[in-house]
């Protein structure tokens, strides 16, 4: 349902978003096509891509932010000089202040205490923590702004209090997705770890 006039803004907001960087990407090819020759022409196309998209996708907000994400981790698919600019979508992306996330989730879902049937549906997961069986680890990141560690808390004190199997392992100093190559190979481990005890 469109919640007047948050949405109808949000659309107008994404349609400029891609008409100008649809005609910066346009103009910018052309550029390229002119005056750049030899080798370094596809490589240099390449990272432009990359940049286009990383900027594109933080200008059309969250669920974008998250696509280019994962995007990031398919090498399979993109090549070195677009994962590389989309790896600053991991955490290197621009200050989001409370001001601007109270105004989206108003935006999206009305307020709490005038749609409090949106909201107890979107919280299902916690209200209905006693319902959860299933063993859970979680692993975040300190400083991690895309899915802040207070969510992973809570959850994890909901499920210890009621006796479930979790266990939480926050890392220092990082954010969405984790830099340290022990941190990363520490992961990894603790995956390996909980699957060969808790699925058979």
């Amino acid at each position: 349902m469109l919640r007047w006039p948050g949405n109808f803004l949000h659309f107008i907001w994404l349609f400029l978003v891609v008409l100008f960087g649809g005609l910066l990407y346009g103009v910018a090819r052309l550029g390229l096509a002119l005056f750049v020759w030899g080798a370094s022409r596809e490589r240099t196309l390449a990272s432009f891509r990359g940049w286009w998209l990383r900027t594109m996708m933080t200008a059309l907000g969250a669920t974008f932010i998250k696509l280019g994400q994962v995007m990031s981790t398919r090498p399979d698919l993109f090549r070195p000089e677009i994962i590389d600019q989309l790896r600053h979508l991991q955490d290197k992306l621009p200050p989001f202040s409370f001001a601007k996330v109270k105004q989206t989730i108003e935006a999206e879902l009305g307020k709490p205490w005038e749609h409090p049937e949106v909201y107890m549906r979107l919280s299902f997961p916690f209200l209905h923590a006693d319902r959860i069986v299933t063993p859970t680890l979680f692993l975040a990141g300190e400083s991690d702004f895309n899915v802040p560690l207070l969510n992973s808390e809570q959850m994890y004190q909901a499920l210890r209090s009621l006796g479930r199997p979790t266990e939480l392992v926050i890392y220092p100093g990082q954010y969405h997705g984790l830099k340290k190559p022990s941190y990363v190979k520490d992961r990894w481990a603790r995956y390996l770890a909980w699957y060969a005890k808790y699925v058979r």
